[in-house]
């Protein structure tokens, strides 16, 4: 009984590895999805009243299809932090922030 537990366990942990997965993917996605919800968050208060939602969907879907749409969001994230709206005025041109309207 405890080989087989130990069997599966070390299964366990070696199936990332022998499916290509370097066990990043998960820890990108979420970091993925933080970007543009803090994103569009900051261009809804700052800049233009917007569907939060539908720019969220849209600023991921543009950060999964490229490495530059995946680059971009990341550096408009840095850009934008810990500035206020008026000091982030010049990070917007950069950042994958697509406008959807309420």
């Amino acid at each position: 009984m405890l080989a087989r537990k130990f069997v599966l366990v070390v299964t366990a942990l070696l199936m990332p590895l022998a499916c290509g997965d370097d066990g990043n993917e998960v820890q990108d996605e979420i970091e993925g999805t933080a970007d543009c919800a803090q994103i569009c968050s900051r261009y809804n208060t700052c800049v233009s009243n917007v569907d939060e939602t539908g720019c969220i969907d849209l600023c991921e879907d543009a950060a999964d299809e490229t490495e530059a749409g995946e680059n971009a969001a990341e550096n408009c994230e840095d850009c934008l932090d810990g500035k206020t709206c008026e000091e982030a005025e010049s990070c917007w041109a950069g950042c994958p922030v697509a406008v959807v309207p309420e």
